[in-house]
């Protein structure tokens, strides 16, 4: 998106170094996110005029175009991630986070109803876990074992949540397994979310916001192929329709909505494990709920634009 903040070029680093020390002036960590969005994007132009992804079909709700990372797109990608990290340790900040939930470039390679490779990056979990795993490696490689690295990743994809005939995608299962993978590659934490696509049902948690839908897609018109008629079905009464569906989809619960999957996670891992799950309250009846977070700096994390609980032993 425009005007986005970026650690892609080495430029940027003194810009990160002040917000990191301010940050710091305040007695606080700062652990700077790396996302790159693949074909989930609003804007084209931005990185590439059709978006890299573990697939060449287009996103199924707005119809952005996507090329098929090459071999040689994901060697390139990897170390991307991997500067971007760099670029944040000699900026003085705390770690990083990689975005791999919610539809981005590595829910991609990960969910079984978006990846449809035939080499070694699609097919079995362990092979579209594969980008996911030598991203973490070239972190490593490139910072060192003592710096700061923990993973979002969405506990279920719930594609069908929309489409009850399409495929589940990324299971509880699946992941259970992908986060014991990440922690033996020297992951730090584990960040769980759901879904596989932004916005999506179950993230954020709550109702479809039919106003601000139209203002964004007015803007996103000319980038996906669907923009048009996902446009006009909103500003008609189809847009209450699927207004309707979507809070259906989404279930009655909001509060801690991921708890109980970060839950599960957290008894396979010995990491701490953060939800992001829609809390409304802090009451330590919500944090707790089977888990055992200790008292402490880190009993609680809240994020800006939703907040987010860790659970820790």
């Amino acid at each position: 998106m425009p005007n986005y903040a970026t650690i892609d070029r080495d430029d940027c680093v003194p810009f990160w170094r002040e917000v990191g020390e301010r940050v710091h002036e305040h007695d606080c960590k700062f652990i700077l996110q790396l996302s790159h969005a693949g074909r989930q994007r609003d804007i084209p132009g931005i990185e590439f005029a059709r978006g890299l992804s573990s697939t060449g079909r287009p996103d199924p709700l707005h119809g952005f175009e996507a090329d098929a990372m090459t071999g040689a797109d994901i060697r390139r990608v990897v170390g991307e991630f991997a500067a971007g990290a760099r670029r944040a340790r000699e900026a003085g900040l705390d770690g990083v986070e990689l975005h791999g939930a919610n539809g981005y470039l590595i829910t991609q390679f990960l969910s079984p109803a978006i990846n449809d490779r035939r080499d070694k990056y699609g097919g079995s979990l362990k092979n579209r876990a594969r980008f996911l795993l030598e991203v973490v490696a070239a972190i490593r490689a490139e910072v060192g074992r003592d710096f700061h690295l923990q993973v979002k990743l969405s506990a279920r994809d719930f594609n069908n949540a929309l489409q009850p005939l399409a495929s589940e995608g990324t299971t509880l299962q699946d992941s259970l397994q992908v986060a014991q993978w990440l922690e033996a590659a020297g992951v730090d934490a584990l960040h769980i979310s759901a879904g596989n696509a932004f916005p999506h049902p179950k993230n954020p948690p709550g109702d479809f916001p039919v106003e601000s839908a139209l203002q964004t897609f007015d803007t996103m018109i000319s980038s996906g192929k669907m923009e048009l008629a996902n446009y006009l079905s909103l500003a008609s009464p189809a847009g209450q329709l699927f207004r309707l569906a979507w809070v259906n989809a989404r279930g009655e619960k909001i509060e801690g909505i991921n708890l109980e999957d970060a839950s599960k996670i957290r008894a396979v891992v010995t990491i701490p494990v953060i939800c992001t799950g829609g809390f409304q309250t802090a009451s330590k009846e919500h944090a707790q709920n089977g888990a055992r977070p200790r008292l402490g700096a880190d009993a609680c994390s809240f994020g800006i634009g939703g907040a987010e609980r860790a659970l820790c032993a």
